[in-house]
């Protein structure tokens, strides 16, 4: 076989892992979204299916930290989830940003009422099967 074809082999070989690489990749992925639906489907509270699902992300994503503010009524409350290299600086950083922007796009309902709010912090979901 000539040089130039067992180049080109090598390169089409490259190709195909490449491209295995992505389509497993992509599986995970879709196989993750169809993790999360059916959390959603079967959602039961807050506090119990929220953390299951940045989990999930979480697999998928490199996530840091996510911030939740909920309103139900009352004045709106924080809930936070910190990754695992997260820092509590990061933290406090990324949900003093996340008010800002919720007080910014809620003007005027909202007024400055995220200083007032509570702040919760989630809990890791139980091992998942």
């Amino acid at each position: 076989m000539p040089e130039g074809g067992l180049k080109d082999a090598g390169n089409d070989l490259a190709q195909r892992d490449d491209r295995l690489v992505e389509l497993q990749r992509s599986h995970r992925r879709l196989e993750h979204l169809y993790d999360i639906s059916k959390l959603l489907t079967r959602f039961q509270t807050f506090e119990r299916t929220v953390p299951e699902v940045v989990a999930l992300i979480s697999d998928t994503l490199p996530l840091h930290s996510a911030v939740f503010i909920l309103e139900t009524g009352g004045a709106p409350q924080t809930a936070i989830w910190q990754g695992a290299s997260e820092s509590a600086g990061q933290l406090r950083t990324a949900k003093e940003h996340a008010q800002e922007a919720y007080s910014y796009l809620m003007r005027p309902r909202a007024a400055s009422s995220t200083k007032r709010q509570g702040c919760s912090r989630l809990r890791p979901p139980h091992a998942r099967t």
